[in-house]
């Protein structure tokens, strides 16, 4: 595995020194991880960082030590708190119009409508459910 496919660095790094777009991948898998760092090539000029919890999310998105990410790409499942905690906590009123302004798409594996509507109704900009090989 090359250092590019490192999606563990504890710095993150933009994928291509063209970078235009900074993407948060909130996303506790390994694989999967991977699979989505590995759909944004060289040519999209993407910046990936990575975080694996609900919590490490909320404190990248609030801290201005980071750069505020173009769009969020927000696992559902998470260890501790759930994908759906997170995106009422950026999507609430009291939040800050530049962490409300982000759109987040959500990736899970459920197709439940209860969890398809509770998304839409946190202001969700995309559902993609994501198929287990297992």
């Amino acid at each position: 595995m090359s250092d590019r496919d490192n999606i563990n660095d504890p710095v993150p790094t933009p994928i291509s020194s063209r970078a235009v777009l900074s993407v948060l991948l909130v996303e506790d898998d390994d694989a999967d991880a991977l699979l989505t760092k590995r759909a944004f090539t060289e040519d999209q000029a993407v910046y990936l960082v990575r975080v694996r919890t609900g919590e490490e999310a909320l404190e990248y998105i609030r801290s201005a030590s980071y750069p505020r990410p173009h769009i969020i790409l927000l696992d559902l499942h998470l260890p501790g708190i759930q994908g759906q905690e997170v995106l009422y906590e950026l999507k609430k009123a009291e939040s800050e119009a530049r962490i409300r302004r982000i759109p987040v798409i959500a990736l899970t594996s459920s197709t439940h409508e209860e969890d398809v509507l509770r998304s839409w109704n946190l202001q969700v900009a995309g559902y993609l459910v994501v198929f287990d090989d297992e």
